[in-house]
């Protein structure tokens, strides 16, 4: 699948299969997202990969927009590392660096997964306190994303209307 296909096809997607998510397919989405650029090439990302079902079913309680989860077979916990210094780069800049950062690491890992017949939905709804109670996040590291992986249960639909390209854009 060419790029230009991936990013117009792809779609998030809440309702997922059962079937397992082979390791190795996986591990193949998870390297597109370490392939994205990154601010001062710092790759301040770090997934954190959980196939328990008990743990997505607790975030899906404490979710107001996550409760599909415990259906997805795999999630991905993406988080950031927002307390690197950057020199002379204010630490707001830094803070702004890292996210945009891992946004790009997260674009790259849903347009990768959508390629291989994977499906996903970046869920941004995040209770840290929980996360932190269930996962080991790093030290430094802050939770930015919630990605719900797996193969899609249903016949996924076609694309919303955009709105027209000349709406978006200012020549100047």
């Amino acid at each position: 699948m060419d790029v230009m296909t991936a990013i117009r096809t792809r779609r998030s997607v809440r309702r997922f299969s059962p079937e397992e998510v082979p390791d190795d397919l996986l591990r193949s989405v998870l390297e597109a997202a370490h392939w994205a650029p990154s601010a001062h090439n710092r790759q301040p990302w770090y997934f954190i990969v959980s196939r328990e079902q008990e743990k997505r079913e607790k975030i899906a309680q404490a979710s107001t927009w996550a409760k599909f989860l415990p259906a997805a077979p795999v999630m991905i916990l993406v988080c950031t590392r927002l307390d690197y210094k950057g020199g002379p780069t204010p630490q707001k800049m830094i803070e702004w660096f890292s996210i945009q950062s891992t946004a790009a690491a997260i674009q790259n890992l849903l347009l990768a997964a959508h390629s291989q017949g994977l499906a996903t939905c970046w869920i941004g709804d995040l209770n840290s306190a929980l996360l932190a109670e269930l996962f080991t996040i790093p030290k430094g590291y802050e939770p930015v994303a919630i990605i719900a992986l797996g193969y899609p249960a249903a016949a996924v639909p076609g694309a919303p209307p955009r709105r027209p390209l000349e709406d978006v854009i200012s020549w100047q």
